[in-house]
């Protein structure tokens, strides 16, 4: 939960960051860079921590299956 919301103000930062820098949409300028780099962490992050949630809830499924 908490790294979803980090990864969702990492994807709204990133965008401002590009909005605000738009006229100058270019490999030069730092803060398109910078927003690019914030929205691609921003995935990552989701996409990692879903997987890591996804891995807990398969191994608690499974040490309950031996359990019982």
């Amino acid at each position: 939960m908490v790294s979803t919301i980090i990864s969702v103000a990492l994807m709204i930062i990133g965008i401002v960051m590009i909005v605000v820098d738009l006229g100058n949409f270019s490999d030069k300028s730092y803060p398109v860079m910078v927003g690019i780099g914030f929205i691609v962490g921003s995935i990552l992050i989701y996409g990692l921590s879903r997987a890591v949630g996804m891995a807990q809830m398969r191994k608690e499924e499974s040490k309950g299956k031996v359990e019982n």
